[in-house]
């Protein structure tokens, strides 16, 4: 799920299982209980660097888009992002870095890389993966917090003035260096898959300022 405007500003919170939401519905499909004005969903389906794209009108409201098992409200009102196993692993580093649960994306007339990218392990150790080169693609990755599976947390990620940070859980937010000139970006949200095995991701808020 992107949002699709430029963003110099973008934070995101609470994600994965446990507790309930008591102010939303499982009655409703995701648009009902998130505001999700602005966002576009990629499903993990479709073709190999074309996947199938449901445009924001049609995720607005209590009767907007859903398709279980990839995209739905869960019994606990989270909305559900699930990505089932790939055919094969073909990114780097894999098995230490887990799946990307959050990204500020650079527009693709720009790069094909990103700026950053926040990676969940199944170990729970969260890893921040800064690209220093938008020719390249070279990342730097930063272990910036541990996280129980299963375990509600909230994490911020910034990018402003071309000063790019992260914050897990209500802490300091830790600064990256960012030599990239604050190039024309949006923030990306999600399930990520970077591995041969099923992937849940769930999310109880959703927040973006700018």
């Amino acid at each position: 799920m992107y949002y699709s405007h430029l963003l110099p500003v973008a934070s995101l919170a609470y994600i994965v299982v446990a507790g309930q939401c008591s102010s939303h519905s499982s009655h409703c499909a995701p648009g009902g209980n998130f505001d999700l004005k602005g966002w576009e969903l990629q499903l993990p389906i479709g073709t190999q660097g074309d996947p199938d794209t449901i445009p924001n009108s049609k995720l607005e409201g209590c009767h907007g888009y859903q398709d279980k098992p990839y995209f739905y409200t869960g019994d606990d009102g989270a909305m559900v992002m699930y990505v089932p196993a790939t055919v094969s692993a073909t990114a780097v580093d894999t098995s230490a870095h887990g799946t990307i649960i959050g990204q500020i994306h650079v527009d693709g007339s720009v790069s094909q890389y990103p700026v950053a990218k926040l990676y969940y392990a199944s170990t729970g150790d969260l890893y921040f993966g800064v690209v220093d080169s938008l020719k390249t693609g070279n990342t730097v990755y930063t272990k910036v917090g541990h996280v129980p599976l299963k375990t509600k947390f909230r994490y911020e990620i910034r990018y402003e003035k071309n000063v790019l940070s992260v914050g897990i859980d209500g802490g300091d937010q830790q600064v990256f260096a960012n030599t990239l000139g604050a190039p024309i970006s949006y923030f990306k949200a999600g399930n990520y898959n970077q591995g041969e095995t099923p992937s849940t991701i769930q999310f109880y808020a959703v927040q973006v300022l700018h």
